[in-house]
């Protein structure tokens, strides 16, 4: 608006200016000059226009001249301040630049090695010069939290905490920072009780930054920078020191887990070597993972050729081969007898390790298979001298009714007598028959139809079943291929696990048989719905003479030899038996047979 107020005021005064010569050639046309008027006046004209527009012309330039100058001076303004806002923005990318560099490389140098003590001493020189200290020290504690060692940037390695530093770590900076778990400044360290003066000290101290190598809630650290002069720390440089001490803080987390792992690897190494069960660990290919000395000397391994190889390349033991596959396909732990190239009989367990593989251990039990048939024959030579007196007794029992009359007492007695000897001869039978099939004898093998001998046992057995009530069922859905196997022992093997499901289910219970094909086996399974088996005793089961001795089974008779007499046929026959129970809900008891080829 202003420059148009001007620029009407120029052309009001050019036209004034162009009047004026008008006004004067009506004067002289008036007064008889038109000529030398009209001359003049054109003349005049021009000058008066020529004046005029270079009035204009110098009204403009100063108008724009200033209005320029203004600009400029706000244009000069502005670039600095923009110079001085990129000077600013400069120097902190400058300063996250060295930030950031410093913690690049601290974090890579304590990345990389697993003794961090060392590389700690390099970062706490580095960061006394990035915050521009003039000493510094690391105060480091054991896993247990208890002080342990001190770092000093004047020195080369690491020493061990002295009463200066214990007393530091109890009533000054470092014991707070400890506590509080979280760093502070001290500006100036004359006017803060958290700091410590000793007569000891040769460079005096103004002020002070601390803060902690924190991990998971505990304390592994403390870092401490001092200067002598006051007020030389700021928060920024609390900062860069809380960062780097959390990377110092997972690189000594990482490094004690380390050493712990490295010490258990160290003790489970001189286990393996040491134990003299053979330990093979496969992954979940079957590739050998780990096979200790007692392993290669049973197998013949060589260990240098064997790890990484497909177990059934380097070992081609086809009963541990089954024992894998077993637990494999139960996803649980398996046991069972083999022998070994070294001529020993083992007893394996293969077991799954989550997300790795599955180990087998085999415990050498060939004294123990020893003694056990030495102890078997023994008891077969017993057992078989103890059936004529036996006999005697029951006769001499028979007959005393027979020479006189008795009293009810009397015959109580004799009927016990009676009862007795009858327990003694089924468990002088039961004796006798296991050494009988621990020895092979009797053990013609053939092809056999197990359902046929399942059908036979259910019909055996069915009123017992009846007398208390039972439900004895058999479920075959598929006539399941033949075994190979001793028809007698199969069938007596399979009456004594019905015949324990009759006598350990209370009255009305449930009983099934299911025989079934699992890939190259069969499955005979015998379920109840009894009293159940404790998992303690479900280990011992099988074992001779063992009896789960509860209040429900004080009065329920047997041998202890039934089940022991059960495993025995099965192994006998290649194949496994197992159970699974529960108290309260009842027991399944499985076996497997191979099929006959």
């Amino acid at each position: 608006m202003e420059d148009w107020s001007g620029l009407r005021r120029i052309w009001l005064w050019a036209l004034l200016l162009l009047l004026l010569p008008l006004f004067g050639l009506l004067v002289a046309v008036g007064l008889g000059e038109w000529e030398q008027s009209w001359q003049r006046l054109l003349l005049l004209t021009a000058s008066v226009a020529y004046v005029g527009l270079l009035l204009a012309v110098a009204h403009l330039i100063r108008s724009q001249q200033q209005d320029w100058q203004e600009r400029m001076s706000q244009a000069q303004e502005e670039v600095l301040n923009l110079t001085q806002e990129l000077r600013r923005k400069a120097d902190q990318l400058t300063t996250e630049r060295d930030r950031a560099e410093f913690l690049h490389r601290s974090g890579a140098e304590l990345t990389r090695s697993l003794e961090p003590r060392q590389v700690l001493l390099k970062i706490l020189r580095r960061a006394v010069e990035a915050v521009h200290a003039e000493r510094g020290s690391i105060f480091l504690f054991t896993p247990q939290g208890q002080p342990d060692e001190i770092l000093l940037s004047e020195a080369d390695h690491a020493q061990k905490l002295g009463p200066r530093s214990r007393e530091i770590l109890s009533r000054g900076l470092a014991g707070w920072v400890v506590r509080n778990r979280c760093g502070d400044i001290v500006n100036d360290t004359q006017e803060d009780k958290r700091w410590l003066n000793f007569p000891t000290d040769e460079m005096p101290t103004r002020s002070a930054v601390a803060v902690p190598f924190l991990r998971r809630g505990r304390v592994l650290g403390v870092i401490i920078l001092l200067h002598s002069l006051p007020y030389q720390f700021s928060q920024e440089h609390q900062a860069l020191l809380q960062e780097m001490a959390q990377q110092a803080a997972v690189c000594l987390e990482n490094a004690d887990l380390y050493t712990l792992a490295e010490e258990e690897r160290r003790k489970l190494s001189a286990i393996l070597r040491g134990t003299t069960d053979v330990v093979v660990v496969v992954d979940t290919d079957d590739n050998l993972l780990l096979a200790n000395p007692a392993a290669e000397r049973a197998f013949g391994l060589d260990p240098s050729r064997a790890l990484g190889q497909s177990l059934a390349q380097i070992l081609p033991h086809q009963r541990l081969m089954d024992l894998l596959g077993e637990a494999r396909e139960s996803n649980t732990a398996v046991s069972g007898e083999l022998s070994t190239e070294d001529g020993r009989t083992r007893y394996g367990t293969a077991s799954p390790i989550s997300g790795l593989g599955w180990v087998v251990i085999l415990q050498d039990i060939t004294y123990l298979k020893e003694l056990d048939r030495v102890k078997s024959d023994f008891v077969a030579t017993v057992s078989h001298d103890l059936r004529s007196p036996l006999t005697t007794v029951r006769g001499f029992a028979d007959m005393l009714s027979i020479l006189g009359p008795v009293t009810p007492e009397q015959q109580g007695a004799v009927d016990k007598i009676r009862r007795a000897v009858a327990q003694m001869n089924d468990l002088i039978g039961d004796l006798l028959d296991l050494g009988k099939i621990e020895a092979g004898i009797d053990l013609e093998m053939e092809p056999c139809d197990i359902q046929e001998i399942a059908e036979e046992a259910i019909d055996s057995l069915q009123p017992r079943a009846e007398l208390k009530q039972h439900q004895l069922r058999l479920d075959i859905q598929a006539p399941p291929p033949p075994v190979m196997g001793n028809a007698n022992r199969l069938r007596q093997a399979l009456c004594n696990l019905v015949d324990n499901a009759i006598k350990y289910t209370p009255d009305g219970g449930l009983i099934q048989v299911r025989v079934g094909q699992q890939d190259q086996q069969v499955l005979i399974v015998v379920s109840d719905n009894g009293l159940g088996i404790a998992p303690q005793d479900q280990e011992q089961l099988f074992q001779k003479f063992y009896r789960v001795n509860t209040p429900q089974t004080e009065n329920i008779p047997g041998t202890g030899l039934g089940l022991a007499m059960v495993r025995s046929i099965v192994e006998q026959h290649g194949g496994r038996i197992w159970v699974r129970s529960r108290l309260g809900e009842g027991s399944t008891f499985t076996f497997s047979l191979p099929l006959a080829p």
